[in-house]
């Protein structure tokens, strides 16, 4: 596991990784309000919208909901291959990880460092919830850049309910042979030099939560999750390091 304890102050980076369909959103929700209540400020960097669009010329706005997820994951593939003569450490695989790690950058503060020079310094009790991983190489690049404060958050459902995630109530989102062959898509992504690798992926998660529809049992999860890697004051109580 890549951190500890958090001491309070540390820049804290949260990466979730989870296969198509997944409920990233509500469990972002939940997370979001578990961290704060440690004093943290907490920003979402997610890749298709804040990295994928600077790397690749990707239009999605026109697009219905199949369509717009199978572009992205295209594009997504397209920046891996398009960086894979930039980076020899990881060719190319990690380069969404590294335009996550720019946006961070861009976030922070400057700090004086002498009589007219200043430079950008790590935010402190500021958390970058990362939605969401594909690539191992994208995790190994995050763990080196931060190494005192990176998390990997693996989330899981069912495959009826992410089908379900994808279609909505009324299947107002999309059709169920449309959900169904997404997560095909997204399965048999290790057949593509420079696909997604959601599974194994998944598998290097510090920590697992199951997105259940169980609402009180997801956020006690959630805030088990967080007082783990706090373990010291949460809303001003002191709690108990599991």
């Amino acid at each position: 596991m890549a951190i500890q304890n958090i001491s309070g102050n540390t820049e804290l980076v949260i990466g979730l990784v989870g296969p198509i369909g997944t409920n990233l959103k509500g469990v972002k929700h939940v997370l979001k309000k578990h961290v704060e209540s440690t004093g943290y400020c907490v920003k979402e960097i997610k890749l298709s919208r804040d990295v994928i669009p600077d790397l690749v010329e990707v239009e999605v706005s026109e697009l219905n909901r199949f369509d717009r997820y199978d572009r992205l994951i295209k594009a997504g593939n397209e920046a891996r291959e398009s960086a894979k003569s930039v980076d020899g450490l990881h060719g190319g695989n990690a380069v969404l990880a590294c335009g996550a790690a720019a946006v961070i950058f861009a976030n922070r503060d400057e700090a004086k460092v002498g009589p007219t020079t200043t430079q950008k310094v790590p935010s402190f009790k500021s958390a970058f919830v990362i939605d969401s991983i594909k690539r191992p190489e994208e995790i190994d690049f995050l763990r080196a850049t931060y190494p005192h404060g990176f998390v990997l958050v693996g989330v899981y459902e069912t495959e009826e309910d992410r089908i379900d995630n994808l279609c909505g109530p009324y299947h107002e989102n999309m059709d169920r042979e449309s959900a169904e062959k997404l997560i095909a898509r997204d399965a048999g992504e290790e057949k593509e030099d420079y696909g997604q690798r959601v599974r194994n992926s998944f598998q290097k998660a510090d920590f697992f939560v199951h997105s259940t529809k169980d609402l009180s049992r997801l956020d006690c999860d959630l805030e088990r999750m967080v007082r783990i890697w706090f373990s010291t004051i949460i809303q001003g109580l002191n709690v108990m390091s599991f």
